[in-house]
């Protein structure tokens, strides 16, 4: 049974007056905040560390989502970065990991006029919605969204998490301590849900990453709690994945014990058992068993890659590049389960639709021929004739009558100085 992304009756959907105590207790020991030891803390004050860890942060999460595209913004009065609408925050919110903010408001509302002023241009609130995609939805025009999140009365701010899944709805005593405490909360929130749903994805190394940014930036807090046992929970996979290796290589089951150790010094290697993993294989590397072991393994993880990246693109719609990259796993990692795969695929593909096929034979051709003649041309430029044969022989091996293999042949003929026949 599937686990819920939070701890139930932690966090409500609809923000009440005062936190609720199961999310920020009343009492609080350590750092966060500026408790004294023994007095009590406010959720106010336990948030207020941990806006100063956000504002710290800010930097670092917004060019670390730079490099991924994302859709036109538009500046408004109060110097935010809003998203055009809903559908574009959650593609945005995909594609960077970021929790969404929603802003409902009324054209020519006061109460909507009055938050803007004195909330939306609070210089910490501008600072910190560099961590969240924001978008703004009048209410009026699209009645829709409004309905989805319930909204009753304006303003209201929505929050989401990176996945689009609705946090929190504020829409009643939206000071500015209250607005930036739930900015902070959701800020946390969502980044403990993205390494759970990293997690269970596989993605071992990204949750530890979000895991232990959490436990550093919202030291103090439940959210931090959560992901701390949640590492435990993967430190202890580790240590049993290491033992299945162990069994494994005692019953001299190479192909199995070199999977396990190299999953573990991949996924893993920031963790207890992942160290161990590391330590183990470096003993292997005299047993030419379990090396030999290793590069199967390895050939056949990159296979499983390329497998993966060929179905990313037929459902993106783009099944000729699909094609092409299945039947680049069947040709460059033969015998593995992947190819097998890839190859039944293909051959499905191409039943259905014959013009598909010679579509993508010609434009494979002319991207292999054309990386393997650039290839071949870097070797012979720098004096390393016999790769440079290699790659033009692999022209003429693989497209063999074609007007790119006449090239590479009379390539190879110019390094061995074979004169052209008459």
């Amino acid at each position: 049974m599937r686990r819920p992304l939070l701890p139930r009756d932690c966090f409500t959907t609809r923000v009440p007056r005062l936190a609720c105590k199961p999310c920020f207790p009343k009492r609080a020991t350590g750092t966060a905040g500026q408790a004294s030891r023994g007095t009590p803390l406010s959720a106010y004050a336990l948030v207020r560390g941990v806006v100063k860890q956000l504002l710290s942060m800010l930097l670092i999460f917004v060019l670390s989502a730079a490099s991924v595209a994302q859709p036109r913004v538009v500046k408004v009065r109060s110097g935010i970065r809003w998203v055009p609408g809903i559908d574009q925050a959650r593609i945005t919110a995909e594609l960077t990991d970021a929790p969404v903010i929603v802003y409902m408001y009324l054209s020519n509302h006061a109460a909507c006029l009055n938050f803007e002023e004195e909330i939306l241009a609070h210089r910490t609130f501008r600072k910190l919605s560099g961590l969240f995609v924001m978008v703004r939805v009048e209410g009026r025009r699209r009645k829709d969204v409004a309905k989805e999140f319930q909204i009753t009365r304006y303003p209201a701010l929505v929050f989401l998490d990176s996945a689009g899944e609705k946090l929190y709805l504020l829409d009643s005593e939206m000071t500015s301590r209250r607005v930036l405490h739930y900015l902070a909360r959701t800020f946390l929130v969502s980044m403990y849900r993205s390494g759970r749903r990293a997690h269970e994805a596989g993605e071992i190394r990204r949750a530890i990453r979000r895991f232990r940014t959490l436990e550093v930036v919202g030291k103090g807090t439940p959210p931090a709690e959560w992901a701390g046992r949640e590492l435990k929970r993967i430190q202890n996979e580790g240590v049993k994945k290491l033992s299945e290796a162990k069994i494994a290589l005692d019953a001299k089951d190479y192909l199995k014990a070199m999977t396990i150790l190299d999953e573990l010094t991949y996924h893993y290697r920031a963790t207890q058992g992942g160290l161990d993993a590391k330590k183990l294989m470096d003993k292997l590397a005299e047993d030419a068993e379990a090396v030999e072991a290793l590069k199967e393994v390895r050939r056949r993880r990159d296979a499983e890659r390329k497998l993966a990246r060929a179905r990313k693109l037929e459902g993106k719609k783009d099944v000729e590049g699909a094609l092409i990259v299945y039947w680049d796993v069947v040709r460059d990692y033969p015998r593995t389960p992947a190819a097998d795969a890839a190859g039944k695929r293909g051959d499905e593909l191409v039943a259905n639709d014959r013009a598909l096929a010679l579509r993508a034979a010609k434009t494979r051709m002319n991207r292999d021929c054309k990386l393997w003649m650039e290839m071949a041309k870097a070797f012979e430029q720098n004096k390393q004739t016999n790769k440079a044969i290699e790659y033009y022989q692999r022209v003429i091996t693989y497209y063999r009558g074609t007007s790119h293999a006449r090239k590479a042949q009379a390539a190879i003929d110019s390094l061995l100085g074979v004169q052209p026949k008459e």
